[in-house]
């Protein structure tokens, strides 16, 4: 005889029960309804598992039931706990699946993000290169470029190479312009040709009169002093 509470102790897990239900038929015979309960499993199908039913007088109960009950308790065991074991897998899975959702989800929103602070760039890019200010345009390209993926890469280095061309000195278009220089016919520093009051031209000297004897001291020409003829 096999002791029964020995043998249930050794079936049950932590958190589970076994379940024994008796009832005494007409005839005296004892009938025995037992069932294994896993209470970690949440899934309905458990329930499924129909209980086992064992009958007989007292003394047979008595001397079999505990080894009768043992083969058929560790089978619906062994049910249950792939049952769990499933269900913590789905658990796992959608906690991966929700993971993965959110990650999906911050992808696109910073992806999202990237494209609208590009554009912006690029905007703020030509219209400085409208300007002609290549220099800074080609600044934000740059960090617009950084940012960018796929075929708004090629337009962005397409710009960025239009702004440094452009940017870039002409050698020969130095001295095409020609400089209007004003020059003064009449500066103020020299004399012009208008001639003064005397009627005479402007560095015209004045010739001397050959008639005029008189000496510079006062004398006559023929050096007589004119006061000698005086008593």
């Amino acid at each position: 005889m096999k002791p029964l509470f020995t043998t249930l102790a050794a079936i049950l897990a932590a958190n589970s029960m076994v379940t024994i239900v008796i009832r005494k038929n007409e005839d005296g015979n004892l009938v025995a309804s037992t069932n294994f309960n896993n209470n970690d499993v949440t899934d309905e199908a458990k329930k499924l598992i129909a209980p086992f039913i064992v009958s007989g007088s007292p003394e047979e109960l008595d001397n079999e039931f505990a080894e009768v009950i043992c083969a058929p308790l560790e089978q619906s065991k062994g049910l249950q706990t792939s049952m769990q074991e499933f269900e913590a897998q789905q658990k796992v899975a959608k906690a991966n699946s929700q993971a993965a959702k959110t990650a999906k989800q911050t992808a696109d929103s910073l992806k999202k993000q990237n494209e609208t602070l590009v554009k912006s760039l690029m905007d703020k890019a030509k219209a400085l290169q409208k300007d002609k200010k290549y220099s800074e345009a080609v600044n934000l390209y740059s960090k617009a470029l950084a940012l960018a993926s796929g075929t708004t890469k090629a337009e962005i280095q397409k710009e960025i190479d239009s702004c440094k061309k452009n940017d870039t000195p002409d050698l020969f278009s130095f001295g095409d312009e020609e400089e209007t220089v004003t020059i003064n016919n009449t500066p103020a520093d020299e004399p012009t040709d208008t001639p003064d009051e005397s009627g005479k031209e402007p560095g015209e000297e004045t010739p001397e009169d050959p008639t005029d004897d008189s000496d510079p001291d006062g004398n006559d020409a023929d050096g007589i002093d004119p006061t000698s003829f005086d008593d």
